[in-house]
């Protein structure tokens, strides 16, 4: 086991200086860290994790989860988190003015859009591809585009519907960029071909039973209804756009039908979004249904925040609930400030229920990716009620309203009456911004426990373990990289609308 080792940091944001020191777990050194900022060790980290997410980005195409092939094997192009990789490529182009690097993320995405044309004629065990494609609910391949043959869960319904937002994003891109013409006209095909066929399994198949996005349980699952619904609704103006009236129309009304349907998962008795509903398959232990997946489909799916959205009430309320939850059952959050007496928020697994380790079945740790996460959806959150010029705190939100952190130095705070009896602010209000620092904060103490257990070199693995606080499960894993790059980035965009500047 590797020794701890101690990081004196200074956590700067707003018009707030916060000292620290965190202690974190690295796999074979301890080491100093000198006195730096909260956003200068983002800015530090990201500028590690990118280069580290493009290396998992094989040359044909592939994205592989983790460079890890054992203990355990995460050798393989998942469908999922390769689509959600790429859509984070997409962001890192669109924000780039470097040349350098905008080529590199131009041809990681050209191979994409050629590897995933190539799955598109791949048997899988999941379908037929004369069904509507149904060979791509195929949940993995091996690098080489061969579909995994043996058992597993499948199908697995939200990998297309992500490669469709994923492959329209591209799109757009390529239409911006079109007086360049970064994009040549066999990508265009390529990426076309991809889309079509990954809208028709969606459209076809969205009602199928499948397994959710933690390949454990099968049923009809928010994230899943979610991810078929954006791409349905972004492929139906798509199709528009080229003519297709009628595929347009049949793709708006499973849009319509979705929309329906996931309005059911709301558990009022409980106070929280269910993560599946008519479970058919799978693991049996699952009893609370409450999963990070939840906050997942906001932050992925999220269309202007009309639809739950990383804003919505009932999104909140179940962020509150995880990290209430997480904070009681895992030993490591028993521990909720630093060294320097700065508070963490809690590492956050993916359910309360989880028995997965990262090599086996024993029980679940805290997840990299659901910790940034929860900080993403407070810094999403806080942009929406900024650009929306109004919060609503009411019976159902108050729980998240009344979770949020103090900060030292703001007289403006929020009232218990305030909560608890409801309250509405506008921004000439000096409670107004007072509520959006406060959820910067709360963000921002989720990056310090996302810290508090990385490496100090920049590697982020998948899980960090419940009891030690070490990293555990398969290192570098891709989704872990992606995850803080955007987490990073809303927190960044959040810091300009309070002040108008990075940290």
């Amino acid at each position: 086991m590797s020794k701890t080792w101690a990081i004196a940091a200074t956590i700067v944001f707003a018009n707030l200086t916060l000292s620290f020191t965190a202690l974190g777990a690295e796999q074979h050194k301890s080491q100093q860290q000198p006195q730096i900022v909260l956003g200068e060790w983002l800015k530090f980290e990201t500028s590690q994790v990118k280069p580290r997410l493009m290396s998992n980005l094989l040359g044909n195409g592939a994205v592989l989860a983790s460079p890890s092939q054992s203990d355990p094997d995460y050798y393989y192009h998942w469908t999922r988190d390769a689509a959600l990789t790429m859509d984070t490529v997409a962001g890192l182009y669109e924000g780039t003015a470097d040349a350098g690097e905008r080529s590199r993320y131009l041809a990681a995405m050209k191979n994409y859009a050629y590897f995933s044309r190539q799955l598109l004629d791949a048997p899988s065990l999941s379908g037929e591809q004369h069904n509507h494609y149904a060979n791509l609910g195929e949940p993995k391949y091996f690098v080489n585009g061969v579909a995994f043959s043996r058992d597993w869960g499948r199908p697995q319904t939200d990998g297309p519907a992500l490669c469709a937002i994923t492959f329209l994003h591209f799109l757009e891109i390529a239409k911006k960029d079109a007086a360049e013409r970064p994009f040549d006209n066999d990508t265009i095909r390529a990426m076309k071909e991809a889309l079509v066929a990954n809208l028709d399994y969606t459209a076809y198949h969205w009602h199928d039973s499948g397994y959710d996005l933690w390949e454990e349980i099968k049923g009809q699952h928010f994230y899943n209804g979610m991810a078929q619904r954006r791409a349905l609704l972004r492929g139906a103006e798509w199709m528009q756009q080229i003519g297709q009236p009628d595929t347009a129309d049949f793709y708006f009304r499973q849009a319509a039908a979705l929309t329906v349907q996931l309005q059911r998962f709301w558990d009022g008795n409980r106070g929280y979004l269910q993560a599946t509903l008519e479970r058919s398959g799978g693991l049996d232990y699952k009893s609370s249904n409450l999963d990070t997946a939840i906050v997942l489909a906001a932050l992925h799916t999220d269309e202007n925040q009309e639809f739950f959205g990383p804003g919505h009430d009932q999104v909140l309320v179940t962020a509150e609930k995880l990290s209430n939850v997480f904070g009681v059952i895992h030993p490591i959050n028993q521990r909720t400030t630093d060294g320097g007496g700065i508070r963490l928020a809690p590492g956050i697994g993916r359910y309360p229920e989880d028995r997965y380790d990262g090599n086996g079945a024993s029980e679940g740790h805290g997840w990299f990716l659901a910790t940034a996460a929860l900080a993403e959806v407070h810094y999403r959150a806080a942009l929406h009620f900024a650009a929306n010029g109004h919060i609503e705190i009411n019976k159902t939100n108050a729980p998240f309203f009344r979770s949020l952190p103090k900060v030292d130095g703001e007289s403006a705070v929020l009232e218990v009456a305030d909560i608890e009896q409801g309250i509405a602010l506008r921004p000439s209000q000096a409670k107004f911004k007072a509520t959006l620092r406060a959820m910067l904060l709360a963000g921002d103490q989720y990056l310090a426990r996302i810290r508090h257990h990385a490496s100090s070199g920049g590697s982020i693995a998948e899980q960090f373990d419940r009891h030690t606080g070490f990293m555990r499960g398969a290192r570098d894993l891709t989704w872990s990289f992606a995850s803080l790059i955007t987490a990073a980035d809303y927190r960044n965009q959040l810091l300009k609308v309070l002040d108008g500047k990075d940290s």
